[in-house]
């Protein structure tokens, strides 16, 4: 069974992978990190970033330190 779609808001992704704001928002700017969803139709909405996507992002920092190691 497959999980549902979840939206977390950047307190919750800076505890998940451990970098704060302007580091997220630096490596969104050059692509390496997922860009967060607008929660609504306002350029000022707030936003949130899919769950699966950070912890995709999450995997592949795993997967690159293992490939390093090997």
């Amino acid at each position: 069974m497959t999980q549902p779609l979840r939206l977390i808001r950047l307190a919750a992704v800076e505890a998940m992978v451990g970098l704060k704001r302007a580091c997220l928002y630096d490596r969104m700017s050059r692509g390496l990190f997922p860009k967060p969803v607008r929660l609504g139709d306002a350029r000022n909405s707030p936003v949130a970033w899919p769950e699966h996507e950070v912890q995709a992002y999450i995997a592949q920092k795993i997967a690159a330190r293992d490939q390093a190691a090997a």
